[in-house]
Order: structure tokens, then sequence, then C-alpha cells
């Protein structure tokens, strides 16, 4: 693979702007000379490893969020269930109110 394809192979791989810029300017000297150095490649090995840190990172903070959201849904509903309950206990509890007799029918 020459510098080029692997130029494109990187920008299709769905890495960040800001990575991908950093890289595409490694690769864009690289390319100009004629060959990729050890620093280079060192250097984007690191660019990439640092995105997918980043990466782990946002999903980790997903998966948390999205249980404190759960755990939030959950106790609301729990809520909501004792809130009725405790309605319908009152409603059971209270006498019902016989009707007005109708003057019009004495």
């Amino acid at each position: 693979m020459n510098l080029q394809q692997l130029k494109d192979t990187i920008n299709k791989a769905g890495f960040s702007p800001e990575c991908l810029d950093l890289i595409n300017m490694i690769i864009d000297k690289a390319i100009k000379r004629g060959r990729l150095e050890k620093e280079e490649r060192d250097e984007i090995y690191g660019i990439i490893d640092i995105e997918i840190e980043a990466v782990n990172i946002v999903d980790n903070a997903k998966k948390e969020i999205a249980a404190a959201l759960n755990d939030y849904a959950d106790g609301v509903d729990g809520a909501i269930r004792q809130a009725a309950r405790e309605i319908d206990d009152l409603d059971k509890s209270l006498s019902p109110v016989p009707p007005k007799p109708n003057r019009a029918n004495q």
C-alpha cells in the first residue's frame, strides 16, 4: 500500500476530524518526501491510540448515564405506583356520601 492509499484508508476509518487533520498533515509531509519516517509512524499510532481511548471514555460515560437514567426512571415509576396505591387505599377508606334527597320528589 502506498502512502496515498494509506491516507485514503485512514480517512474512511471514521476518526474524528481533529485526529484526521493531524494524521493527514503527517501523511501529506511523507507523501511529499516519498516515505513515512519511523517517528511519523509512531506519531500516527499515538494519535490513533488517543482517539481509541477517547471513544472508550465516551462509550463508558454513555453507559453510566444510561444506567443512571434507568435508575431514575425506576425510582419515578416506583413512586408513581406507590402514590397510586395510596390513592386507592384512601379512596377505599372513605365512606360513600349518601345522596341528597331530591326535594322535588318529596
